[in-house]
């Protein structure tokens, strides 16, 4: 089984004018389940446990939106953009159908996925987000319930060559507890594991 410390990193220039980057996990019979990633994150910000248990049963693909990681062009800044360049990538790898999962902002970006091009999606997991809000990704709209105030600005500005201790706490509960912290570590840990030939490894965690 193609794991996700193994999966090649692969390219697909796509109608955009994008070139984007993404890995295949596991077989690759059956409706695949596309993954978008978190606010900052790359596809090497999946947990590999995750990763390999979902692609012991179903193909999984992840990616890298568009100006993230080793994807081309310019970053996105509305959920809209996010989906549109989501929906491109699909018809880049022509697949019809998809079940997608969306992980916190990934997860704002697949409802508008999802109302763009129903056809396209036979299910739709949203896991750890909020309400979208397909043209703003920044304003605190009144009604709308968004993640800690403080941590989505602290994140936005740090830099990611020390991503950790700090901001990667920020997003795990109880940020003073020690059980919490570990979790995180080794989460952090486990992303660390892949080490495929020819392909950079990812930035180490600091002392």
């Amino acid at each position: 089984m193609t794991t996700a410390q193994t999966a090649k990193t692969q390219y697909i220039d796509a109608t955009n004018g994008v070139k984007f980057t993404y890995r295949r996990i596991s077989r690759s019979a059956g409706v695949p389940l596309v993954m978008h990633i978190h606010f900052r994150g790359s596809m090497d910000f999946w947990d590999p446990a995750l990763l390999n248990a979902l692609g012991a049963a179903r193909p999984v693909i992840i990616f890298d939106q568009v100006g993230v990681g080793r994807s081309t062009g310019e970053i996105p800044t509305t959920f809209k953009e996010w989906a549109d360049n989501l929906i491109v990538f699909t018809i880049a790898l022509s697949i019809a159908e998809i079940d997608l999962l969306g992980f916190s902002m990934g997860g704002a970006a697949a409802q508008v996925v999802a109302l763009t091009a129903p056809k396209l999606i036979r299910r739709l997991i949203l896991a750890a987000t909020s309400t979208s809000v397909p043209d703003n990704t920044v304003t605190y709209v009144p009604g709308i319930v968004w993640p800690c105030e403080t941590a989505l600005p602290k994140l936005s500005k740090h830099s990611q060559r020390r991503l950790l201790p700090s901001p990667v706490l920020l997003i795990h509960p109880s940020p003073n507890d020690t059980i919490s912290h570990e979790a995180a570590k080794a989460y952090w840990n486990r992303i660390q594991e892949r080490n495929v030939a020819g392909e950079p490894r990812m930035f180490q965690l600091p002392q």
